[in-house]
């Protein structure tokens, strides 16, 4: 193994390490919390606090483990300013609009790759766990959208979409990518395993291929600006549109056979239109130097901070 790829693992176990103790940090705060809640409420059904410790759990989830362990791996180990070594930077204004179309236009798609995967003929161990995982995905859809009124709707767009956004991207566009720059691995490699990992971590096969491309794209659309805005934008409007899809829809039972919500040929027409959107982002011409991932000298990980420079490339 090169020298390089032996600081990539040690950095990238370093990041999962801050995850992890994230992870427990979250633990720690919601169960008993969610207990108390549940004496105060004094629900046998809910002893844990039903939906309300479930938003607890995802705000944790969201500072502990994906926010805050990105902004210590980067003070830490690369001793840089998080804000500008992630790329939280003006931004080319056609690089959000094309982020936002994008992410619109994907929906067509994302509904067509969903029906298709799950009305695919499966063995039967594979069919009863897909339907299981859509039984699960259901459960959580409703528990995050299960607070009423007006600040239900509020908090949970300002959670689900808002702040998901912005701290994903921030760990997988901003802490993985750079992490990923201790590899000899060139740009096209780095971004698709960035959304492998990004896809793999939500811990869902029928919507891993759709994430999969969301989150490889979305490691180009930093590499073609220069700025994390333009993959913040496309998946915090991603996430919204499901918000609104799940608040303003009845409830049904996940599993029923799935049906195409639109027509499949919006669905085609609307992979195209992501295929063209994607095109009209790498023509864009960005004069500053974008946020490929650097290349470190494998000596001492502790010198990266000096040599931690972003290198213009398209």
């Amino acid at each position: 193994m090169q020298p390089a790829n032996k600081i990539f693992f040690k950095e990238l176990l370093r990041l999962l390490l801050y995850v992890g103790l994230g992870l427990v940090i979250t633990m720690v705060i919601s169960l008993p919390v969610g207990a108390l809640i549940g004496v105060f409420t004094k629900s046998p059904e809910q002893p844990f606090g039903g939906p309300l410790t479930f938003h607890l759990a995802m705000w944790c989830q969201s500072a502990f483990i994906m926010f805050l362990p990105a902004i210590w791996w980067c003070k830490s180990r690369l001793r840089r300013d998080p804000y500008e070594c992630y790329g939280f930077r003006k931004v080319d204004a056609r690089y959000l609009l094309l982020a936002f179309a994008f992410a619109v236009c994907f929906l067509g798609g994302f509904d067509f790759i969903n029906t298709f995967l799950y009305n695919f003929d499966y063995p039967d161990w594979m069919h009863n766990y897909i339907l299981q995982e859509k039984v699960e995905a259901n459960n959580s859809a409703q528990a995050l959208m299960n607070l009423p009124g007006v600040a239900g709707w509020i908090e949970c767009i300002l959670l689900a979409a808002i702040v998901t956004g912005i701290v994903e991207e921030t760990m997988f566009r901003g802490a993985l990518l750079k992490c990923f720059g201790f590899t000899t691995l060139n740009k096209h490699w780095v971004a698709i395993c960035v959304g492998f990992l990004f896809s793999f971590m939500h811990f869902e096969f029928l919507g891993f291929l759709d994430r999969f491309i969301i989150g490889t794209i979305a490691v180009y659309m930093v590499y073609w600006s220069g700025s994390i805005w333009p993959s913040i934008v496309m998946h915090a409007t991603n996430n919204l549109i499901c918000v609104i899809q799940v608040k303003l829809t009845d409830p049904v039972d996940p599993l029923d056979t799935q049906e195409p919500m639109i027509p499949w040929y919006i669905g085609i027409i609307g992979l195209i239109a992501t295929g063209l959107i994607v095109r009209a982002m790498w023509q864009i011409k960005v004069p500053e130097a974008t946020l490929e991932a650097p290349k470190f000298t494998p000596q001492s990980p502790d010198t990266c901070a000096e040599q931690c420079t972003d290198e213009p490339s398209r």
